[in-house]
């Protein structure tokens, strides 16, 4: 049985199974992926020796926690700045090495695929796992572990 949840939520083994699925797609079957996501073998949300390298192949910007200036308008037009804080760390896959999602309202040219996070690493598979939807079936078995979906 399976559960389709938001690839925002998700952490640890489903989040690890979302990240193999969206960079191998049918290169495994969906059992496999399991194996390799409950075992050591691929664990990028936790494993920088499997993240980093990831990171490279898709060239993932990563942005810190930080404030952001941001210029506005008064209702008499006048320019007027403010300051935007972003709590958490995001990531951006380059648009260099994956095709542009379908277009939505948000990104009326398509967009890129983003994630965030509360590390590094969450924002990077959030972000890499992205590719493959904003949703993803998850097996049961992957969703019993301790944090693994909100």
């Amino acid at each position: 049985m399976k559960k389709t949840v938001k690839v925002s939520e998700l952490t640890g083994s489903a989040l690890d199974f979302a990240v193999d699925r969206a960079v191998n797609g049918a290169k495994y079957s969906e059992q496999l992926s399991v194996i390799r996501t409950s075992g050591d073998a691929f664990r990028p949300s936790s494993s920088w020796r499997v993240c980093g390298p990831l990171m490279e192949k898709y060239q993932v910007f990563i942005e810190p926690p930080h404030d952001v200036h941001k210029l506005n308008y008064r209702e008499d037009g006048k320019p007027r700045g403010c300051w935007e804080t972003f709590e958490s760390w995001h990531a951006t896959v380059s648009m260099r090495v994956a095709a542009k999602p379908p277009v939505i309202e948000i990104f009326p040219s398509g967009g890129p695929y983003r994630g965030e996070g509360d590390t590094p690493q969450l924002a990077i598979c959030r972000a890499i796992a992205s590719m493959g939807g904003d949703e993803i079936d998850i097996p049961f078995e992957l969703l019993k572990s301790k944090g693994d979906a909100k």
